[in-house]
C-alpha cells in the first residue's frame, strides 16, 4: 500500500503567505519599539555611569581635550563595549548600544564642565529620545522632535538642555497620578526643545 502525500494547493499557499506577511506587519514595529526602549534604558544607565566614573576621577576634572578618554579611562577598561568615535577637529564622542555621548567641556578644553548629553547614532532606528546630565546630577530628557538628533552629524551643543530663561532646571517631581507631570516640570532648552527632568 502507498501512501500520498498531500502537497498545498496555490490558494492554499496564497493564504499561508499572507498569514505569515500578516503577522510580520503586527510583530516587526513591536521588535523595533521593543529594541529602541531597550537602547533608551540603556543610554540613561550609561549616562549616569560615565558621570560616577568622572567624579570618581577626582574633583578638580583638569584635561586636555586631545585625553578627553582620560576621564573615562577606567570605565573603558571595564566596559569594552563602549567605543571611541573620533570626529575631525573635535573631541571625541562615545558610542555605546546606539547611543552617542559628548562629555562637556568649557570652551578652553581645559576642564570638564559636568554636562554629558547622549542621543541616537540613528533616529528612529536606534533610539528617538535624547538625554542630558547637568552638573548637579540632574538627568533630562526630550523626545527629540525638532532637532531630530542623530549620529556625528546632527549633534546637540552641550546647553542645549540649559533652560533659555538661564534659570536652574527644575528638580523632578514625583508623579503622584494627578496631572501631567510633563507639563508642569517640563521646560524649553536653548536648543527650542521640551526638556524633562525626571528621576530613573
Amino acid at each position: 500500500m502507498t501512501r500520498r502525500t498531500r502537497s498545498l494547493t496555490l490558494i492554499e499557499g496564497q493564504i499561508m503567505a499572507g498569514i505569515f506577511v500578516f503577522l510580520a506587519i503586527l510583530v516587526v514595529p513591536f521588535v523595533k519599539g521593543a529594541r529602541i526602549c531597550a537602547n533608551e534604558s540603556e543610554a540613561v544607565e550609561m549616562l549616569q555611569e560615565i558621570n560616577r566614573s568622572i567624579d570618581a576621577v577626582g574633583q578638580e576634572r583638569e584635561v586636555d581635550r586631545r585625553r578627553l578618554v582620560g576621564l573615562i579611562e577606567p570605565l573603558l577598561r571595564r566596559r569594552p563595549d563602549l567605543k571611541l568615535v573620533e570626529r575631525e577637529g573635535g573631541e571625541p564622542f562615545i558610542s555605546y548600544h546606539g547611543y552617542l555621548f559628548r562629555l562637556g567641556l568649557d570652551p578652553e578644553g581645559e576642564t570638564f564642565s559636568g554636562r554629558i548629553i547622549a542621543w541616537p547614532v540613528e533616529i528612529d532606528g536606534s533610539g528617538t529620545a535624547a538625554f542630558f546630565i547637568d552638573e548637579g546630577g540632574t538627568l533630562c530628557y526630550t523626545h527629540n522632535l525638532q532637532r531630530r538628533y542623530s549620529g556625528t552629524s546632527i549633534h546637540p551643543r552641550l546647553d542645549a538642555a540649559v533652560p533659555r530663561d538661564d534659570r536652574k532646571i527644575p528638580m523632578p517631581r514625583a508623579d503622584t497620578g494627578q496631572g501631567n507631570r510633563e507639563e508642569t516640570n517640563s521646560f524649553i532648552g536653548r536648543d527650542g526643545e521640551r526638556w524633562t527632568p525626571f528621576i530613573p
